[in-house]
């Protein structure tokens, strides 16, 4: 009896190992936001380091949206390096119902100090994993419906050849942010700006949560502003650090753009929380099984 019982929990056991797996093998959700462009040319303005290109750094650079933003889109942004200093992003065709960019074009280069020199650019020949940095930062704060994450920051980098630089990665991120919705060119980002600020509606998550924008001498400018603190994608760039998109950046893009199927960075995917319950239900029967 007591051998039959043994044998009885042992294949419940087996049966949710084999749950467990097949969570596992299953792909955890699968980006339908399209981010394409091709190479447009140019010449760096500024010195160069550390190996990369800058084909596989856009690549990378949209993927860190495209895993965000899953609405079934394809947008087209052309980029290649700049004739002048910074990243700049050109909004050329747009329209449909959401209205969204349709085509743009990105230029990028290394910025230059108040003496004229440039600023080295950091082309990472791995951008996808970030090892060169060793510490991580994020945080929240609450804008109007709850703690909404802000920040998702790498820093203190190690083998790096230059004391002070700017990462390509970055750059392209920010830029391909203003074209899938913050950008002075986009009609819907001029009309939900007008106010200084974005506010999310539902049924988007952070309901309410209201986004100031930036200003200048000249208006409203398409970046968000947390009070003079860093930290969204969206805000600006910074020396000799990686942003990532955040909660913050990916919901106003949301907002603007009438994106609807979001992967929230700081939200536990439903099918990634399956996965941990199913795997300690296997081995708590395992457990049962061997007393």
């Amino acid at each position: 009896m007591l051998l039959r019982e043994r044998g009885h929990f042992s294949c419940i056991g087996l049966v949710a190992l084999c749950i467990f797996a097949l969570l596992l093998w299953t792909p955890v959700g699968t980006s339908a936001l399209m981010i394409e462009g091709q190479f447009l040319g140019g010449q760096s303005l500024g010195p160069t380091f550390g190996g990369g290109n800058i084909d596989d750094i856009f690549r990378a650079a949209a993927s860190s949206w495209e895993q965000a933003i899953r609405d079934d889109f394809t947008v087209t942004l052309n980029y290649g390096w700049g004739s002048t200093p910074g990243g700049t992003h050109q909004l050329l065709v747009q329209g449909g119902s959401p209205n969204r960019e349709l085509v743009g074009e990105i230029r990028v280069n290394a910025q230059i100090f108040n003496d004229g020199s440039f600023v080295p650019l950091f082309l990472d020949p791995t951008p996808l994993l970030n090892e060169e940095f060793t510490a991580f930062f994020t945080r929240t704060q609450d804008l109007g419906e709850g703690a909404v994450n802000v920040e998702r920051r790498y820093s203190d980098a190690i083998g790096i050849q230059a004391p002070i630089f700017q990462d390509l990665f970055t750059i392209m991120a920010h830029e391909i942010g203003h074209g899938l919705g913050i950008s002075n060119g986009n009609t819907s980002f001029l009309t939900e700006g007008a106010d200084g600020n974005i506010t999310v509606t539902g049924p988007l998550p952070f309901a309410g949560t209201i986004i100031t924008l930036a200003t200048n001498n000249f208006g409203v400018t398409s970046h968000i502003d947390l009070g003079g603190q860093a930290g969204p994608l969206m805000n600006g760039l910074a020396h000799n650090e990686r942003f990532l998109p955040t909660d913050l950046d990916i919901l106003a893009n949301a907002q603007l753009s009438g994106f609807r199927d979001l992967n929230l960075q700081g939200v536990p995917e439903p099918s990634f929380v399956a996965l941990l319950l199913s795997g300690a239900v296997a081995l708590g029967l395992v457990r049962w099984t061997s007393r």
